[in-house]
């Protein structure tokens, strides 16, 4: 079940770095330091460690919240047999940024993607390559 969600949510540190660029949406679930998603009103069974617990937001979400502010578009497609790259578009619709790798999943090749845009929004420099060089 744990997969499961994980594939579905942010990861807590996307989730951090997403709660710094602005997002205040509600969010139907919580994510702790150690990336395990729990949902809504689950009871949380936690060590008696320390562990940081805050909203996590769907990958959904994520994608909605980059293309309202920042004007990215994400697109996962498949290439070479059962591998995936992660492509980020502009407001035109054209390629402005790839991933070097590929990716064995489509989960895999959603949260690079995610990661990716972070690096754009956040000003970084481009991990993969800038208009398909």
């Amino acid at each position: 079940m744990q997969d499961i969600l994980n594939k579905e949510f942010a990861t807590f540190t996307q989730q951090m770095s997403l709660m710094k660029l602005g997002f205040t949406e509600n969010c139907i679930a919580q994510i702790d330091s150690a990336d395990s998603v729990h949902l809504g009103g689950a009871e949380m069974k936690l060590s008696s460690a320390v562990i940081d617990v805050i909203p996590v937001a769907t990958k959904r979400q994520v994608f909605e919240f980059f293309r309202d502010n920042y004007k990215l578009f994400h697109d996962v497609k498949p290439i070479t047999g059962e591998r995936f790259k992660s492509f980020i578009l502009g407001s035109n619709g054209n390629t402005i940024a790839y991933t070097d790798n590929s990716f064995e999943s489509y989960d895999e090749a959603e949260h690079a993607c995610i990661n990716y845009i972070f690096s754009i929004a956040e000003g970084k420099a481009f991990n993969g390559r800038e208009n398909g060089k």
